[in-house]
């Protein structure tokens, strides 16, 4: 077959080709584009490899509760007749908490006071009873002597001698009488020494006093009541620092736990939300001796410093 021929009408494809020549022949050259001109270089740090222990941390939930838990009761019967302390109060061991009544027990001690003197005064006597019999005593027994030696000679009687002798022999029995009753006062003087004693003892039970230091709850027998030492108690008084938080874990991590807790302090943090960025820190105190079988865990108790009060008893915190 023929080619077609070219007519004027159509001069494109020879313009391409001109200018495509032109292109080829030109001496300037673009010079090629770099990937990601135009932006900032990533910076690269590196590190020296190094062996360091990864935290194994266990998230439960645990209560709060109180190192000590005092309820104060009373030890005595009487009038309640002053309240020293406001309720939620914290106080330090040996603060007067309560006064009851003691003008009763005032008047005990002094009977027994003066119980006590006479027993004294009867001991002395008998002392002196005794250094007195003892005297007759050996008086006796000189004179028996002289005149069981005069009976021998010949001079005195029998009769007389006799005479003597029993009298010795009497002021014996006296002194050994003496002795007894000075047993007897000694006796005397220390059971009223000992009663003496349960008096003040008394006594000092109307003045009840905090035995630890911490904060006190509700008061639930005011001013001018009667109190019994059947009463329940008058005050509870919650030791909050230190304080405890116990939380449970599952039976299976109690290996490991066992195992960091034997070669030094397990650190404890407990917080009342889960996004508090300072949580209280404490220390694993105790890990109960039996696996509650019910619920497949064990019960561990932390112990925490808990200077700012953040913990409080009753509290449920994230552990």
């Amino acid at each position: 077959m023929k080619a077609p021929a070219l007519s004027a009408s159509t001069p494109v494809p020879v313009l391409c080709v001109f200018s495509l020549l032109l292109a080829g022949c030109s001496n300037q050259t673009a010079p090629p584009k770099m990937k990601g001109a135009g932006k900032q270089a990533a910076v690269v740090t590196t590190a020296a490899v190094r062996e360091e222990p990864v935290p194994v941390d266990i998230q439960v939930i645990g209560s709060v509760e109180p190192y000590t838990s005092i309820r104060v009761k009373a030890q005595v019967n009487g009038q309640l007749t002053k309240v020293y302390f406001k309720e939620g109060q914290d106080v330090k061991a040996g603060d007067l908490l309560f006064l009851i009544d003691p003008r009763p027990y005032d008047e005990a001690i002094r009977q027994a006071e003066a119980n006590l003197a006479r027993s004294t005064a009867l001991l002395r006597q008998a002392e002196a009873n005794l250094q007195r019999d003892i005297a007759q005593e050996k008086f006796a027994r000189d004179q028996a002597a002289r005149y069981q030696k005069l009976f021998a000679e010949g001079i005195g009687s029998r009769q007389e001698a006799d005479q003597y002798n029993s009298d010795a022999e009497a002021r014996a029995e006296a002194v050994r009488a003496s002795q007894a009753a000075i047993e007897s006062a000694r006796a005397a003087v220390k059971a009223d020494t000992a009663t003496l004693e349960n008096a003040r003892l008394q006594r000092s039970y109307c003045e009840i006093r905090s035995p630890v230091d911490g904060r006190t709850g509700a008061v639930l027998i005011q001013e001018g009541n009667l109190v019994r030492t059947s009463d329940s108690e008058l005050v509870s008084i919650n030791q909050v620092q230190p304080i405890f938080v116990t939380f449970s874990v599952p039976e299976t991590r109690l290996p490991e736990i066992r195992k960091y807790m034997a070669s030094g302090t397990l650190r404890v943090l407990a917080a009342a939300s889960a996004a508090d960025p300072a949580p209280s820190v404490g220390e694993l105190s105790f890990i109960d001796n039996t696996v509650d079988t019910t619920t497949g865990t064990i019960r561990l108790k932390a112990v925490f410093p808990n200077r700012d009060n953040r913990l409080w008893p009753g509290q449920f915190v994230n552990v």
